[in-house]
């Protein structure tokens, strides 16, 4: 009874904390931070800025606080806030929440001729050549070379429209926003240096749109596509802030609708913390910046095969469980009602205690210490009710120390009823049961990233192995072991936490060669597989592996798409997606496949055959579609006039098919017989006629 009683006091004190602070949990940690950095920034005399996502409810009433906002999304914005007021935001009445700490990392030829890209080049079924001419391609991104062949014409002209180095303070930024430089003439761009020492941009953008030459084979999908490039700001090391990715992404957006073109953005970025619904102010934004020729195109992350997700419902029967941790852990959990954790610290070598938080309060920020032998770990937790989705956010950071040796810490969970999803930062750490009876193991569903993956309007896309094997300069053969055709093992699995099928689609991301950033040549040359001369200057390719490089497959994919039907909405591009994309016995679960693998050329031809992606118009009374697919297809019809009999002939003009139709009821869905590919024409009898469609089984 006193155990029941704890619990319920404990959960009052945490609604009534939880319910006046404004500040997110990773705020808050951010904001305990930013306490002890105070004097070291008053000592350097310069004036630091945090970033921080904000709903406001009167963006313009900020300025007065020294606040410079950058991107306006309904009544989110980015915003650059002075780390010495940070502390006071809550008490601005124009802000009703603080979102702030959230960063996003990188996530890391043979593969193109899988999305039919050799019938793309060969087609005569298209009027001229689709290779994203007219489109814009947008990469927010770290690693940049700028100059690199990849990114030019044959005459060495650029292809780039416009760069935003959002590091670079040489320069001058673009309106509206407030750091960073601004490239858009040529001689800028081909002049210019990113700090980044990095090639993961180099290599995406060289993915989605790169130039493809004589003597340089390695071309991208939108090989005339225009480029706008965002070398976004650094948090340390591959890691971004989230308000500079989403001003990227806007910046991009507003660039492309200047000069009245279609755009698709690419994000291979991520972050492993969240709440994998889709309700993360990052994600709202997303969504709500796309729209008529305006896509998003996400990597889902490689975290596949780590067990950094931990489910659990809890009932009157259930009210608590026990569970491992390896490594330093940062823990994300999310909840329909309160809970609580005790962390404990083990002895590797007897699993016995050797310290414990205890049940920790939920204020608005709990910080203890455990004994280490000689040293202190520190541990701060915290927790609030998110208005995004209505769930308990908390969060519990482990600092201070850096190795553990053969120690480990575990932890209890309690709660009452509801839901609980947590996850861990992997691969640094993930949930393990230690060898003990009862304790509870980690799982891989639900492994998306955050940024790239739960949006729900942003294409999510995971990686599918094309090549195992590789020969690279230096003679040695670079091997993956991985299953041709298979999801790649690191591909991260969905679903979304309010149960949406993720990734939407899977592309080639195993043993990619694209574009390599000369200054990284020396540290990946056992990568490196090409170097070539480009107007006397030696460029360079190699290789790399993740859903960073499936992603911009899908984006110049999408490009290509866009070229044909330049208003077309991320609804609409799905469904082509959806409809179009090429079933196999590796994809049969959509947590890991989605609804199968991309189909660039199906999904072209689709967008020529049909005008009405959604609900196809019936012309002529009787429609089919699509007109190409895996051997199914659906005949609609108007209602007053219905198929009676369906006769289905080869190219050479064999029956290979015959049947009549017992019911009115339209639509009907028919299957081509046998897996022969080709061009078939559908004979089709009504109570009014007769009429005959061409249908290509891919």
């Amino acid at each position: 009874m006193m155990k029941k009683l704890l619990f319920l006091l404990l959960t009052l004190c945490a609604v009534a904390s939880t319910a006046q602070s404004k500040y997110s949990p990773s705020a808050q940690q951010l904001l305990n931070k930013q306490t002890s950095n105070v004097q070291r920034m008053k000592a350097d005399g310069e004036e630091h800025y945090i970033h921080a996502t904000l709903q406001v409810s009167d963006a313009k009433a900020l300025e007065q606080y020294g606040i410079i906002v950058g991107t306006q999304v309904g009544n989110l914005a980015t915003a650059l806030v002075p780390a010495s007021m940070f502390g006071q935001l809550d008490e601005i009445a124009e802000i009703s929440y603080i979102d702030a700490g959230n960063t996003s990392r990188l996530l890391l030829d043979a593969a193109l001729p899988h999305i039919g890209y050799d019938q793309l080049l060969a087609s005569t079924y298209t009027p001229e050549p689709y290779l994203g001419k007219g489109v814009i391609v947008g990469i927010v991104d770290l690693g940049f070379q700028w100059d690199h062949a990849a990114f030019r014409n044959a005459d060495g002209s650029t292809r780039i429209i416009a760069a935003w180095n959002q590091n670079d303070k040489s320069g001058t930024p673009p309106e509206p926003y407030s750091y960073g430089s601004l490239y858009d003439t040529e001689e800028e761009i081909l002049n210019g240096q990113t700090e980044a020492v990095e090639t993961h941009a180099t290599h995406v953008t060289g993915i989605a749109a790169g130039s493809s030459y004589p003597d340089m084979p390695y071309g991208g999908v939108a090989r005339e596509a225009s480029l706008i490039l965002v070398e976004a700001q650094h948090a340390g090391g591959s890691s971004m802030y989230d308000e500079g990715i989403a001003d990227g992404v806007n910046f991009i957006f507003d660039y492309a609708e200047r000069l009245g073109m279609p755009c698709v953005i690419n994000l291979s970025i991520g972050n492993v913390l969240g709440p994998h619904d889709g309700t993360s102010p990052f994600d709202q934004m997303c969504d709500s910046l796309q729209g008529p020729g305006r896509l998003i195109v996400g990597a889902m992350g490689n975290s596949g095969d780590e067990y950094y997700h931990l489910g659990y419902d809890f009932d009157e029967e259930h009210t608590e469980f026990h569970t491992g941790l390896t490594g330093i852990p940062i823990l994300d959990a999310w909840s329909e009602e309160p809970v609580y954790i005790d962390l404990e610290f083990y002895h590797g070598h007897t699993d016995t205690v050797l310290d414990a938080t205890g049940w920790m309060p939920l204020d608005s920020l709990y910080e203890t210490t455990l004994n280490y032998f000689q040293r202190e770990i520190t541990v701060t937790a915290t927790s609030q009710l998110s208005p995004f989705n209505n769930k308990y956010n908390t969060q519990i950071v482990v600092s201070g120390i850096k190795n553990i040796g053969n120690c480990y810490f575990a932890m209890k969970v309690k709660g009452e009823k509801g839901r609980l999803d947590m996850w861990t930062n992997a691969p640094a750490s993930v949930f393990t049961t230690h060898g003990f009876d009862g304790w509870l193991h980690g799982d891989t569903l639900m492994t998306l990233n955050e940024t790239g993956g739960p949006g729900k309007r942003i294409t999510s896309v995971g990686a599918y192995t094309t090549d195992d094997s590789k020969l690279c300069i230096r003679g040695n053969n670079y091997t993956t072991g991985y299953e041709i055709n298979a999801v790649s093992p690191f591909s991260s699995l969905g679903h979304t936490a309010d149960g949406r099928i993720k990734p939407d689609i899977i592309a080639p991301g195993s043993l990619i060669t694209s574009s390599y950033n000369k200054k990284l040549v020396g540290n990946m040359f056992n990568t490196t597989t090409n170097e070539f001369v480009f107007h006397n200057d030696t460029t360079y390719y190699g290789l790399s592996s993740g859903t960073s490089m499936a992603a911009p497959i899908v984006t110049g994919t999408y490009a290509i798409w866009l070229q044909a039907k330049p208003d077309m909405t991320p609804e609409e591009a799905k469904e082509i997606l959806k409809l179009t994309a090429i079933k196999d016995e590796y994809t049969t679960h959509t947590e890991s496949a989605g609804h199968g693998k991309v189909n660039l050329y199906g999904g072209l031809c689709h967008i020529f055959d049909n005008s009405n992606i959604a609900t196809p118009d019936i012309e002529n009374n009787v429609q089919l579609y699509p007109t190409i697919g895996n051997g199914q297809f659906t005949l609609y019809s108007n209602g007053a006039e219905y198929p009676t009999q369906i006769h289905i002939y080869n190219a050479t003009g064999m029956l290979v098919k015959a049947f009549d139709v017992t019911t009115k009821h339209a639509p009907l869905q028919v299957d081509i017989p046998a897996n022969h590919k080709g061009i078939y024409y559908i004979q089709v009898t009504t109570n009014n006629g007769q009429y005959t469609h061409k249908y290509v089984n891919r």
